[in-house]
């Protein structure tokens, strides 16, 4: 068994003002969507306050990260060196460790910090 029904949607069975052809799947798109709208109608709004809301994070992290590479730059180029103990003066300038430098003071204060 099952249930008779007939058909309620037919072509060409309501006129739209901007002349677009009234077929059966326009109509019920527009139904569709009629019937979306009146079940939310806030939504339209809200899909706004999110878009506005990803602009605004979008724009204040590419803000942060340009802060972020401007004013942090002098801790990115900072050198660390682990020296061993008993040796650290041998460290000069530029992470240079041995005597054949193109710093000649440098090369020059470590020995005589050795002496």
């Amino acid at each position: 068994y099952y249930i008779g029904m007939a058909q309620q949607l037919y072509n060409e069975s309501v006129d739209y003002e901007d002349g677009t052809i009234p077929y059966q799947s326009q109509i019920a798109k527009d139904i569709i969507q009629y019937l979306a709208w009146t079940a939310q109608p806030w939504m339209d709004e809200s899909k706004m306050y999110g878009m506005k809301a990803i602009s605004s994070a979008l724009v204040m992290l590419g803000l942060m990260y340009y802060i972020m590479r401007s004013r942090k730059n002098h801790m990115r180029l900072r050198q660390v060196h682990f020296a061993v103990p008993g040796v650290e003066n041998q460290i000069t300038r530029n992470s240079v460790v041995n005597n054949f430098s193109k710093y000649k003071e440098a090369d020059t204060v470590t020995k005589s910090l050795k002496k």
